[in-house]
């Protein structure tokens, strides 16, 4: 009868202790740092790019570029398939006008994004995950506009007759993934297709403890 007890208590003890351990190795915290392709700034127009008109009115824009998205991503799985955390992203854009062949306007644009995120792993083992995640969130918006001089004929006063506005908006943002995929364990790499301010397409690394 002892050792029947006392089997049951070994039984029980260890049986806390694998779950235990199965419960520590499947709530896992990560960070990742990604690159994306065409976020969704690059698409959007917003009403403070009206407002700028007037500087760049009659004048051609004959250059743009975009940083496309940096981002930044901490999360933590509660269980083998849901995941909570948050996203950081910059994106950045610059334009040139001109006439006559001549600069006449810069436009610098600057964007950044804080949304909590929702993930969830489809397939998962230790060393590959495939995953859907959605997030929503803000985006703080500055755009900076400089015209040199108000006509284009009085090149002389180039560098008096400088204007400059700048103006902020708040503007809702989101990124929603329907397809993901991570390789490695602790360290690996990762890559997922959607749409939102983080990328048509993004990539980077991920640190998992």
């Amino acid at each position: 009868m002892k050792r029947f007890f006392l089997s049951i208590i070994v039984c029980l003890l260890a049986g806390t202790t694998c779950f235990a351990i199965e419960e520590r190795d499947l709530s896992k915290t990560e960070i990742a740092v990604s690159y994306g392709f065409f976020p969704y700034s690059d698409f959007k127009e917003t009403p403070n790019d009206q407002v700028l008109k007037d500087l760049f009115n009659g004048y051609e824009e004959t250059e743009g570029t975009s940083t496309g998205s940096i981002n930044f991503t901490f999360n933590h799985r509660f269980n083998k398939t849901i995941g909570f955390g948050f996203d950081f992203s910059y994106a950045g854009e610059k334009s040139q006008w001109e006439e006559h062949n001549l600069k006449v306007a810069d436009k610098n644009v600057f964007y950044l994004t804080f949304m909590p995120r929702l993930k969830a792993n489809w397939v998962h083992n230790k060393f590959f995950v495939l995953y859907s995640s959605v997030a929503i969130g803000a985006m703080w918006k500055r755009t900076k506009g400089e015209t040199y001089y108000d006509n284009i004929e009085d090149a002389g006063d180039f560098f008096d007759r400088v204007k400059t506005r700048v103006t902020d908006e708040a503007i809702f943002s989101f990124q929603v993934s329907p397809l993901g995929i991570e390789v490695g364990n602790h360290i690996g790499a990762f890559a997922e297709a959607g749409f939102g301010q983080m990328g048509i397409v993004q990539a980077g690394l991920r640190f998992r403890w």
